[in-house]
């Protein structure tokens, strides 16, 4: 810890102003996420309370409240004195971390001023060595929580491990599928202008430039066994889109650009996936057919029921398994998704099992909601 608080103590000289110098607004609850992901994760229970305080460890994260109607700023620094003047000024009721957010001298000093907090979607991977040692330095974080939400059952039963007695420990899925997905009207109304033409929609969600040579000769070989298919390609990185073009015209012999429907068309605006998603059959997920990339964000189907289609590479969106169809060989790829395309009743259970987990969620949402009631917080 003294080694800890020197190296803060030079950090000082370097840190962005705002971790220095702040007032912070009283507010009933404190909630603190990492970045943008990790808040819009815990987004459905955010929403529902009335006096609230955000923080964020990344810049990025600060500049997307505004799109949420949100207040907030940068978590200070993680020196006593500012977490001290800090949670003076706030002086919730509760405090609620987001995720594996940790900061010891933020930890002690919600336990001199006797303030409880919560942890919302935990996940702890059991493949790392040094998260086993850097948990047993949080184990007396963990087990003072005043709730923890985790997302599987390898944390909670790590954290029985660790001391947290059982009570204050739940288990349900990323709080992320609880959220209302944002639709777009004109892409709705566009999804549904291409399917009076070709009544299965397939779209290529966050699509890297390195996956075409893998995706676009089988997506050839389907558009011509059924001809009710149709594809919607969304590129991870907008950059990329001319050539992505290119490429689809030289393996489809076409491409249009949205609003333009045809058989294929390229989308080159942001915020458009989930309005395309809720009309698919099922979706691919970006950076899972490409090495080293991880996978991206595979629950924007899940609230339609919609499934999303993975390649090999998962490993970091592993903990959300039970959300997708993992296509483990490349080579039998085509031959998988034609046996998908040709299974009406498999897609009918995946559905079900989604719709399932997204009910599980937005009742996780409802306990800690009702957990807040119990601090006197407004909800």
């Amino acid at each position: 810890m003294r080694l800890y608080n020197l190296g803060l103590l030079i950090a000082r000289n370097f840190v962005d102003k705002k971790r220095i110098e702040f007032n912070f607004p009283a507010r009933e609850v404190w909630f603190h996420s990492a970045s943008i992901g990790e808040l819009n994760a815990i987004m459905p229970v955010i929403k529902k309370v009335k006096s609230k305080w955000i923080t964020t460890t990344s810049r990025n994260g600060v500049l997307a409240l505004p799109r949420y109607n949100l207040e907030g700023s940068l978590l200070p620094l993680d020196t006593k004195d500012l977490m001290q003047k800090a949670l003076e000024q706030v002086n919730p009721k509760i405090f609620v971390f987001s995720e594996n957010e940790y900061w010891p001298n933020l930890f002690l000093q919600l336990k001199a001023k006797n303030i409880p907090y919560g942890i919302l979607n935990l996940k702890i991977h059991p493949k790392f060595f040094i998260q086993q040692w850097w948990l047993k330095q949080k184990q007396d974080f963990f087990k003072k929580a005043e709730f923890i939400l985790c997302q599987n059952q390898y944390t909670q039963e790590t954290l029985k491990r660790l001391g947290v007695e059982q009570s204050h420990i739940l288990v349900a899925p990323n709080l992320k599928l609880a959220n209302e997905p944002n639709l777009k009207k004109d892409a709705e109304n566009f999804a549904e202008r291409l399917k009076k033409k070709y009544p299965r929609l397939i779209t290529c969600a966050s699509l890297r430039k390195e996956e075409i040579q893998t995706l676009f000769p089988v997506l050839s070989q389907l558009l011509k066994k059924f001809t009710d298919l149709s594809i919607v390609l969304i590129p991870r990185y907008l950059e990329h889109s001319d050539n992505i073009v290119k490429q689809a015209v030289k393996y489809f012999g076409q491409c249009s650009i949205y609003p333009r429907e045809s058989r294929i068309t390229l989308i080159k605006e942001f915020g458009l996936v989930p309005s395309l998603v809720k009309h698919s059959i099922f979706y691919f997920v970006g950076g899972t057919f490409s090495k080293n990339v991880g996978g991206h964000n595979p629950i924007e189907g899940a609230s339609f029921g919609v499934v999303g289609v993975t390649g090999p590479d998962t490993y970091k969106i592993d903990d959300l398994k039970e959300l997708f169809v993992k296509i483990s060989s490349l080579d039998q790829l085509e031959e998988s998704l034609t046996e998908i395309l040709r299974n009406p009743l498999k897609l009918k259970n995946i559905k079900n099992h989604l719709r399932a987990k997204v009910e599980e969620a937005k009742l996780a949402v409802k306990k800690i909601l009702e957990i807040l009631r119990e601090y006197d917080v407004s909800v």
